[in-house]
């Protein structure tokens, strides 16, 4: 809903500026004197490539708009960003060099203005794909990230979670220790790892159980034995990167 209506002020805005480029391309004289020879702008393949190249830029970036704008997850809209600036700046230089080919109808020959038109259509789309396609690698990259990092987030998480219902001042203590070097452990996980990482979850798992039934002896020496892996890990990260 709330993109829905988003959406509709930036199709206002839209077109309000293609109704306003359309006033000007055909309110402008129609008719200019060269060389003693009246050249009508309507019938020229200049004014009309022009035209065309920029009516398609702004057709090109409400779509592109909207596909990137519609994606549910925020992340996939924030990388979708570039993509949505490239498009603009794509309409914007379509814009001026489209313009300057109606404007300078009579005076130019046609081909000139149909190249410069087309080279400036499919740089634009070149520059459209090249921003999709980045957005897209990075989307990937961050959702390797994404699964590399889910246990270490998971295991903070219960951490966090055993330092908060810890009780007594030695429990305390120690769930907190045992949290802070866990939450400042390399975040980056790897199947190398699977080992190590399967041990620091049992032993994690005791020395949980020992805090939540109060005994400070056995989680002492869980916390310990904790400590010592969770180091092997990270000395292990090391290694790996």
């Amino acid at each position: 809903m709330k993109f829905a209506k988003s959406f509709i002020y930036y199709i206002i805005g839209w077109a309000l500026s293609l109704g306003l480029f359309n006033l000007i391309a055909f309110v402008t004289p129609r008719y200019r004197e060269i060389n003693g020879v009246e050249v009508d702008k309507l019938g020229t393949g200049i004014f009309w490539a022009a035209y065309i190249v920029i009516t398609i830029s702004f057709i090109g970036q409400l779509a592109i708009a909207f596909i990137a704008l519609s994606e549910k997850s925020k992340d996939k809209r924030f990388l979708n960003l570039p993509m949505i600036s490239t498009s603009i700046t794509t309409l914007i230089v379509t814009l001026v060099i489209g313009g300057i080919c109606i404007a300078v109808y009579g005076y130019v020959a046609s081909w000139i203005g149909i190249i410069a038109c087309a080279i400036t259509l499919v740089v634009g789309v070149i520059s459209i794909l090249g921003a999709k396609v980045s957005g897209e690698h990075a989307a990937a990259v961050e959702a390797r990230v994404e699964a590399k990092t889910t246990y270490m987030r998971w295991l903070i998480s219960e951490a966090e979670a055993l330092k908060a219902r810890a009780d007594g001042e030695e429990l305390s203590l120690l769930a907190r220790n045992v949290y802070e070097e866990i939450r400042y452990s390399d975040p980056m996980s790897d199947p190398a790892l699977e080992s190590v990482e399967g041990r620091i979850t049992e032993k994690f798992a005791e020395f949980s159980v020992a805090v939540d039934e109060k005994n400070a002896e056995n989680a002492a020496v869980f916390s310990k034995e904790l400590s010592a892996l969770i180091s092997e890990r990270n000395a292990k990260c090391k290694i790996l990167k």
